[in-house]
């Protein structure tokens, strides 16, 4: 399974790797091709110029600490139930959902744990649908 994860948080990562690690330990069926870009012109000098994109799931933050927005994600290029916007602030959310994506988690960074659950069950759900 391909996954994109346009982030650049170093503990959110790292929470998301564990969770990822911690399905494919609980079923063999999953095998997961991780690609991770840290910066917003990374998505907008690869991702966006990408003719066929194939990735089975996006987690999708929105703000990047060395400015711009990894928003500039070309949603038209992707089926857009397989983007989960993962923002801290639910402003961003909206936003992500208004461009047409359908699934949310937002991220506290108080209960990162407890958001690194709800994400891996809605990977697991998307992955149902592939």
């Amino acid at each position: 399974m391909k996954l994109l994860i346009l982030e650049d948080d170093l503990e959110t990562l790292s929470v998301l790797m564990g969770r990822l690690y911690e399905i494919e330990q609980e079923d063999q069926s999953f095998d997961f091709s991780v690609s991770v870009f840290s910066e917003y012109t990374e998505v907008q000098d690869y991702v966006n110029k990408i003719e066929n994109p194939d990735f089975d799931i996006i987690l999708l933050d929105r703000d990047c600490n060395v400015g711009g927005s990894f928003h500039i994600l070309d949603f038209k290029k992707f089926n857009k139930s397989k983007i989960i916007s993962i923002s801290t602030f639910p402003e961003w959310n909206d936003e992500a959902v208004k461009r047409g994506a359908v699934k949310v988690c937002w991220k506290g960074h108080e209960n990162i744990q407890d958001w690194g659950d709800r994400v891996k069950e809605m990977i697991l759900s998307t992955a149902k649908n592939i």
